[in-house]
């Protein structure tokens, strides 16, 4: 030690030389870590490295992350190195704790003062990257080795510091990196038992240190890691955690029992082996006693008086013993480590039930919950527990149906019930200390009330009659803890309702004489039958209590016909009595009660007027509920509009389970048409009423109508519902009726563990008065102390008021609650206001369904919400099990029918137009035969005029053929004088051309005497010429021409007057024709509908349009010809004229030739002139050709009206087409009327076929039963001749034995008679035998008697198999099959053996 001193002083020297003080922290670090990592090679001694471990440890303080970075690898080397010393491992831990330390955010955020801090200290640690202290816990975990040296060091041997500080570095790594400490563990040789061998201590504040922190440890080691949980509890950790917890006290030894049992349940969670080897370990038995509970004798007979008083004794401490809150703690974490080990669902876990209810852990639990003075909290989780125990456990479910509780009661006290308020929430009792705060807690007396059935105080426990203290959180154990004990158990059911009528009425029904019966029957069945309105207006009205009730007996009748059965056997007179009232419920048979007024009700009916009554106190309740909101002043002393709601919820519940696969329950529903419009109505209203209610009544009706497949006598049947349903609701709105229920937040937010949340409801109460009473204690103490101040200064005490110090503390404390509670009313209010309370937080609030009925609701509401739409005939359920190929043939009988229904509606319409076309064509019809009619008085009319128009055009076609023919003659002489014309011309032509030239020639030049004389002679020759022509034209003028001019003009004005006729026949032939086209185009419209006779008439008249026709077409002809004549004889016209002009023009060339020999100079001009006269007559003649093109084209117009009398042939056509389009749709008529017949034979066979496969499908299930009956018919012909064989052994063997103690009865009273003979020692001894021969006989005796019992247990069971197997037989012969009679006289035979064996 003075070594390492040395060591400091030198170099406190050093750094007081000249330069020394430069020398920074982390220099001094890196030379203490060289010194540390080299001591081997410089051999430094032990104090120095003690000395530099030490200097380090201090320097870590304040340079944490340089030493973390510079001497950490060198720390660990030493600890490695020198663990054995134990000043050197010391400091090395502690300084090892001091690199791995990591602040806790709430310790920073403690630590800094304001935000502004808070803030730097944020942006400096994200500046310095990860915490230094996960740094250097990586860096010590990188290898294992630093770790495996640390357990050693845990060893009883070594000092106690050395060991805490170990503990505390092994806690602090595990929090930083668990897994990979644990890893690290799981490889070290002995780690696990090094850490338990800290948990066995003996007495001493030291150890006990050690043993605290070992157990703070436990938890964090084994945590998420299975193998490390398995090493630990086979190391013994279970005995040595339950030694601690005896140790201690048990549950009241505080925080030190807190951690034990938290390391306890970290060992068992999630971990089956562990839970396992706890059983095997004989653990289970120690639970109980934890919670002081007395443990239970074997069979629950005790050895003498003492210990039935002892027992009694402690029980009665148990059940008064007092809780404060580390215990409750202590005693939930029991619960929850017994809850651990039957969590699961295979073998361990009834094995562990078992186990549990061997010990007395059962009992416990029940006692504790049921019968004891513990907080609502630990109850409410005690029953929890409980309902685990009871699931799929029938001797735990007999033994609370076997248990008696004493319950524990308040007394002297404020009632402790909890009240509903207006929102149906659980409200505090009124002796809640933080009503009584002014006046202090005060503590409430107990008293424990008559023994009673456990089920009973559980249902009252669950109802809210117990008279227990505690809320909604323990009712909802309660149920639940009633759903498990009833779940799977039909003795208990049948129980239960079996003693909802007294015992006079039960004695009455037809199997009372065995039916088991339970007093909670009596207590449920009140609640259920109560009515809520009646009880609204109570001191204690409660709505939980219909909606529990409603719950419980829903949990009685689900999934069991047998439990509907003999709940629908419960009725209720008009007096109110109960009775057993066994209805008919077999095919055929007729109810006489129904149609009598004084028929007692069934359960059903009850519960169906409940519902009816609390739909209108809803109803009531939501208009005062608006009416306040608004400002209105409304007194109201019935339950509030979510309180209805929520009764209304439980009856709809109930229904649709009981009714659920019962077609006698749906019967008896319908048994009144009232019950139907009572669920309707709220369902078919559109506003005002709450969406959960419409959809819950939806499904009930979904529900009566799906299973309403009993032919029994009812009011209402499903025929009769399916219209109504469809009419009144709708299969749309019925399905988004009950689509709507999994949106409503009251349905959606249930879980599994709905009713286990609620014991937070419990636990926030006990805080709160657990709050309120250190409130009150607290200003107690305040007041004491104002009052001894006072007495010294009353000056102070005056200005120091408490009072006013605790209202303000108060109004302080409250402000906030009450703000919230303000705000939370004013949205409530506005809801309420605007129609839509049901969103409000008030209403929503609290239990309203369990996940049970939620299961059931997901599972079946498809299939209710689809079952209106099926045809009452059939059902949802067959529907869904018909074959593919059914369905396929279904499917298309639907398309079938809706094309038939598409084209009936066609047939229809086109009828309807049929109908219409015909009453036009009648009509039509008539005005045709009239004006038909008038056009035959006008054909015989104008039949004469067509006679003379004929013989007319007749006699003008033959004068005009002759008149032609002489035309034509004269044509042709005509046409032989213009040729001889028009060659005349030609020369005059020629000639005029020559004296062009020679004009030309002389104007070119003056001419010689000689050409002049030519020229002279020429002219002459040519006026020679010219005179000969004009006279030869005079003389043919004087003769031909006049006369020919004159016949011209004849026959121009005959053909002028022929034209004016026959126009005027062409305007007669024009009016007939249109008459008649008329006349045919009407009646070719009406020709389809129209009688043979008018047919006849039509034909008539198209015959004579035919003939005039063909008269009209020769009026062209002979029309062109008068025109061509026409034309002709104007061209002769024109023809003359052109000679008369060419002779003028002739004349004037003379004339004109004269003039130029006076002036030869303007002779060319004159000439050249001519010459354009000439070419201008040219194209005169031109145009008069055009003129005949002209005629031409006149003639083509004629043939576009012929053109157009074919077309109204073509139209008449086309209407008689039209008329057959029309017989063809009559045809297509008659087709698909045929067709519709057809198909409405093809669906009267797909009925047949389909009420076949139902038959088929019945015959096939009626087989498949006989076939089991059969089956068990003989089995229990087996089990019988077993029982047979088994029973002629024993009578072989009691003969035997019979006979073997007779002999040995002989035998002995021989030796008792040889005995008494004897005298002095002979008899002494005789005296000692005679004492063993009667206890011999006494055995022998028992021995006979046990099988003489066995006997007759063999008889009892076979002669219950001999009449199971006559009422098998009876059922057989009732359904028609074939039994043979040998089998019964085997039987009576078999009834006289045992007879005589007996």
């Amino acid at each position: 030690m003075l070594h390492g001193f040395n060591i400091l002083r030198q170099q406190y020297s050093q750094l007081s030389k000249p330069g020394g003080a430069n020398q920074s922290a982390i220099n001094t670090i890196q030379t203490l870590a060289d010194r540390l990592s080299k001591a081997d090679e410089n051999q430094l001694s032990v104090e120095d490295r003690r000395a530099a471990v030490l200097a380090l440890k201090g320097l870590s303080r304040d340079h944490n992350r340089a030493v973390g970075q510079h001497a950490l690898p060198a720390l660990l080397t030493s600890l490695q190195r020198d663990a054995k010393d134990e000043d050197i491992a010391r400091a090395l831990i502690e300084c090892c704790i001091t690199l791995c330390e990591v602040p806790s955010p709430d310790a920073a955020h403690a630590s800094s003062s304001n935000q502004q801090q808070q803030a730097q200290n944020k942006r400096k640690q994200q500046e310095q990257g990860p915490p230094s202290g996960l740094l250097h816990t990586d860096i010590f975990l990188q290898e294992p080795g630093p770790l495996h040296c640390l357990l050693p060091l845990l060893a009883p041997d070594r000092a106690f510091y050395t060991r805490f500080a170990s503990l505390q570095l092994l806690g602090s790594l595990l929090r930083n990196r668990p897994h990979r400490v644990q890893d690290h563990v799981l490889v070290a040789p002995g780690g696990c038992g090094a850490i338990l061998e800290c948990l066995a201590e003996g007495a001493g504040s030291s150890a006990e240190i050690v043993r605290n922190e070992a157990l703070l440890l436990l938890p964090h080691l084994v945590y998420g890691n299975a193998d490390i949980q398995k090493l630990v509890a086979f190391e013994g950790a279970f005995e040595k955690l339950l030694d601690v917890c005896a140790a201690e006290g048990r549950i009241e030894g505080g925080v030190i029992v807190q951690d034990a049992l938290e390391g306890l349940e970290a060992l068992l969670r999630y971990n089956v082996s562990n839970q396992n080897y706890f059983r095997e370990t004989f653990s289970i038995p120690m639970l109980a006693p934890l919670l002081f509970y007395p443990p239970t004798p074997a069979n629950n007979e005790f050895p003498s008086k003492h210990a039935e008083h002892e027992y009694a004794r402690q029980l009665e401490a148990f059940c008064f013993q007092d809780w404060d809150h580390q215990k409750v703690i202590n005693a939930k974490i029991v619960l929850d480590i017994t809850a651990l080990l039957i969590g699961g669902q295979g073998e361990g876990r009834r094995a562990n039930q078992n186990a549990l209810l061997q010990c007395g852990m059962t009992k416990c639990l029940l006692d504790l919950s049921l019968g004891s003075t513990a907080p609502a909290s630990l109850k409410a989780q005690a029953l929890h527990v409980s309902a685990s125990l009871m699931q799929a456990s029938r001797a735990n479910q007999d033994l609370l149906s076997t248990l008696l509780v004493q319950p524990v009661q308040v007394v002297d006290a404020v009632k402790q019930d909890a009240e509903p308020g207006n929102d149906g929430e659980q409200q505090q009792p009124p002796q809640d200390p933080a009503y009584t705060a002014a006046t202090g807690p005060t503590e409430p007396s107990f008293t424990r009330a008559e023994p009673r059935p456990a089920v009973v105080s559980l249902v009252e426990t669950a109802i809210g009659t117990s008279r227990a203290k505690g809320g909604l959180g323990l009712r909802g154990a309660a149920i639940t803890c009633f759903r498990a004990y009833v779940a799977d158990n039909m003795d208990a059911r049948i129980a239960i309702i079996n003693g909802m009528a007294p015992p006079a009425a039960a004695a009455e029904g037809a199997a009372a004489d065995d039916a088991p019966t339970s007093p909670a029957g009596k207590i449920l069945f009140e609640s259920i039958t109560q009515s809520p309105s009646t009880h609204a207006t109570t001191e204690n009205a409660d709505a939980y209590k219909h909606l529990v009730s409603a719950m419980l007996f829903s949990y009685l009748v689900r999934s069991s016909e047998t439990a509907k059965a003999a709940a629908r056997a419960i009725a209720i007179n008009p007096d109110g009595t109960v009775i057993k009232h066994v209805r008919a419920e077999k095919e055929g048979d007729v109810e006489d009660d129904d149609e009598d007024d004084d028929a007692p009700s069934s359960l059903i009916q009850v519960i169906v007027g409940n519902l009816t009554l609390s739909e209108r106190e809803l109803a009531d309740a939501v208009r005062k509920e608006r009416a306040s909101a608004m400002g209105a002043t409304v007194s109201s002393t019935s339950y509030s509009a979510a309180d209805w709601t929520r009764i209304m919820v439980g009856y709809l519940v109930l229904l649709s389970v009981w009714l659920h696969d019962s077609p006698l329950s749906v019967r008896d529903f319908l048994s009144e048409s009232a019950t139907l419009q009572a669920v309707i109505q709220p369902v078919a209203q559109s506003w005002g009423v709450d969406p959960l209610i419409q959809g819950l009544a939806a499904f009930l009706l979904g529900v009566a109508y799906e299973f309403d497949t009993d032919p029994g006598k009812a009011a209402v049947t499903r025929a009769t519902i399916h219209p109504i349903l469809h009419s009144r609701i709708g299969a749309d709105q019925f399905a988004v009726r009950i689509n709507r229920i999994a949106e409503d937040v009251r349905f959606r937010e249930v879980t599994p563990d709905v009713l286990e949340k609620l014991i937070s409801v419990e636990e926030q109460a006990e805080a709160d008065e657990l709050r309120a009473k250190q409130i009150a204690e607290a200003k107690a103490a305040a007041a004491a102390a104002a009052a001894a101040a006072k007495a010294a200064a009353a000056a102070k005490a005056a200005s120091s008021d408490p009072s006013s110090t605790a209202s303000a503390a108060g109004a302080d404390a409250t402000t906030p609650e009450d703000k919230d509670k303000a705000d939370e009313e004013a949205q409530d209010k506005d809801l309420e206001v605007n129609g839509l309370g049901h969103l409000s937080k008030r209403r929503r609030a609290g239990l309203w369904f369990d996940w049970s009925f939620v299961e059931f609701w997901r599972a079946n509401s498809t299939l209710i919400a689809k079952s209106i739409t099926v045809d009452p005939a059939s059902s949802s359920a067959a529907q869904a099990a018909l074959p593919a190929e059914l369905l396929d043939a279904q499917r298309q009988a639907e398309a079938l029918r809706d094309t038939v229904s598409k084209q009936t509606r066609e047939i229809e319409v086109l009828e309807k137009r049929v109908e219409e076309l015909t009453e036009t064509h009648a009509k039509q019809v008539a005005e045709l035969q009239s004006q038909l009619g008038a056009a035959q008085e006008a054909v015989e009319t104008h039949a004469p005029q067509l006679e003379a128009a004929r013989t007319e055009l007749e006699q003008i076609k033959s004068s005009h053929t002759s008149a032609l023919a002489d035309l034509q003659t004269k044509h042709d002489d005509l046409q032989k004088l213009l040729g001889e014309a028009q060659a005349r011309e030609e020369e005059s032509n020629g000639k005029v051309l020559q004296l062009t030239s020679e004009m030309a020639r002389i104007s070119a030049g003056k001419p010689s005497q000689k050409e002049f004389g030519a020229l002279q002679k020429a002219h002459d020759e040519l006026k020679k010429k010219h005179d000969e022509l004009v006279a030869a034209t005079a003389s043919n003028g004087e003769s031909g021409g006049g006369s020919a001019v004159k016949d011209l003009m004849e026959a121009r004005e005959l053909a002028n007057q022929r034209a004016d006729q026959i126009a005027q026949l062409e305007e007669k032939v024009a009016s007939l024709e249109k008459a008649a086209s008329s006349t045919t185009a009407t009646t070719a419209t009406a020709e389809g509908d129209d009688t043979k006779e008018l047919q006849l008439k039509l034909e008539a008249l198209e015959a004579e349009k035919a003939s005039l026709e063909s008269q009209a077409a020769l009026l062209p002809g002979v029309k062109a010809e008068l025109e061509a004549a026409t034309a002709q004889l104007a061209s002769l016209a024109t023809l003359t004229q052109a000679k008369t002009d060419l002779e003028t023009k002739v004349a004037a060339l003379e004339s004109e030739i004269s003039a130029s020999k006076a002036t030869s100079a303007t002779a060319g001009a004159e000439n050249a002139a001519q010459l354009e006269t000439a070419t201008a007559a040219k194209q005169d003649l031109e145009e008069k050709l055009r003129k005949l093109e002209a005629v031409e084209k006149e003639k083509s117009q004629l043939e576009g009206k012929v053109k157009e009398l074919s077309k109204v042939a073509d139209e008449k056509k086309a209407l008689e087409a039209k008329v057959k389009t029309m017989d063809k749709l009559q045809s297509d008529k008659k087709s698909l009327e045929t067709k519709l017949k057809d198909l409405e034979k093809l669906t009267k066979e797909n009925k047949e076929l389909s009420s076949k496969v139902q038959q088929l499908d019945a015959v096939r299930k009626e087989k498949s039963e006989l076939q089991g009956k059969l089956s068990q018919l003989s089995k229990l012909e087996a089990d019988k001749k077993a029982a047979e064989d088994q029973l002629s052994a024993l009578k072989q063997l009691h003969d035997k034995e019979t006979a073997e103690l007779k002999a040995k009865l002989a035998t002995l009273e021989k030796e008792a008679s040889a005995a008494a003979a004897t005298k002095g020692k002979a008899a002494k001894g005789a005296k000692g035998g005679k004492d063993d021969k009667p206890a011999e006989l006494e055995k022998l005796q028992k021995e006979k008697d046990e099988i003489s019992k066995e006997n007759e247990d063999l008889l009892v069971l076979l002669e219950e198999l001999t009449q199971k197997r006559k009422a098998d037989k009876a059922k057989l012969r009732a359904k028609g099959e074939d039994v043979s009679d040998d089998d019964d006289d085997d039987d009576d035979d078999d009834e006289e053996e045992n007879d005589d064996v007996d």
